[in-house]
């Protein structure tokens, strides 16, 4: 396992979980070591009641995540694939349950599996030059680690219809007037660094309140929707296995990684 494609570190405040890879793709490696910071995390939380928020970062200048990992989909078969699906949903919800607000700082591309991650999140801080979408018809895929379900919530049956079987990609502004933003960063100067200081400011805002009533807040929202989401968790991860056996999807992620534009013949 590659333990630096994510890295976990904490200062007085704040536990940033940062992803450092140049596309920041969410290989099997790269979700596990999330999994894994994760749970150290919460054993620190008994022990360090001083901090406030969980941050999800990227060190990468271009790209918070390009999303799921296709070229290991071509190698590892419908079993794999399986545990590949259920292993990005298990990370999913563990960031959705995290004890402490998660706050994600996206600027850059944000697309498929990485926009899922930033879902995942309780709040969203979104350059406004930030690209978000789910480009996985094109591949012959559809969302697999809880994008149908998230999404949904945020914008309406309609609009999230329309993102993922258009794979159209919006920018940060659209995002923000659709509900996918919480908390829109316009500066042009260094989108990143940016993006993490409105990130960082907005985590103090909600550290100086109540920790507790800020933990039972978070809780009873997420109980308010987390039981349909679950439903709805189970119908995606359904069809995302079922459309994975399809030889659509075999040409779409053979052509991704021949660099080739596919051509689908429904079946």
């Amino acid at each position: 396992m590659n333990e630096e494609s994510v890295t976990l570190h904490t200062d007085q405040t704040f536990a940033y979980l940062t992803l450092n890879t140049a596309l920041n793709v969410l290989t099997p490696d790269a979700l596990t070591s999330i999994d894994l910071h994760l749970e150290t995390l919460r054993k620190e939380l008994t022990k360090n009641t001083a901090l406030k928020c969980l941050i999800i970062n990227a060190k990468s200048e271009k790209h918070f995540s390009a999303g799921a990992d296709v070229r290991t989909m071509h190698q590892i078969g419908k079993r794999g694939f399986a545990e590949y699906c259920e292993l990005g949903g298990r990370v999913m919800r563990a960031i959705e349950d995290f004890p402490l607000p998660v706050l994600a700082s996206v600027h850059g591309t944000c697309l498929g599996g990485g926009f899922e991650l930033a879902l995942a999140a309780d709040i969203i801080v979104g350059h406004g030059s930030a690209k978000f979408g789910f480009p996985e018809v094109t591949l012959g895929l559809i969302p697999g680690f809880g994008g149908t379900a998230r999404v949904k919530h945020r914008v309406g049956l309609g609009y999230a219809k329309l993102l993922i079987l258009s794979g159209s990609i919006i920018d940060g502004t659209e995002a923000e007037r659709k509900g996918i933003v919480d908390l829109l960063v316009s500066n042009q100067k260094n989108p990143r660094e940016d993006t993490l200081i409105a990130t960082m400011e907005l985590g103090n805002q909600i550290g100086a309140n109540a920790p507790l009533a800020v933990e039972e807040a978070k809780r009873v929202l997420n109980r308010q929707v987390l039981g349909d989401n679950l439903r709805d968790l189970r119908f995606e991860v359904e069809g995302f296995n079922q459309i994975f056996t399809t030889k659509d999807c075999a040409r779409g992620i053979e052509a991704f990684v021949r660099k080739e534009k596919p051509i689908f013949q429904k079946n």
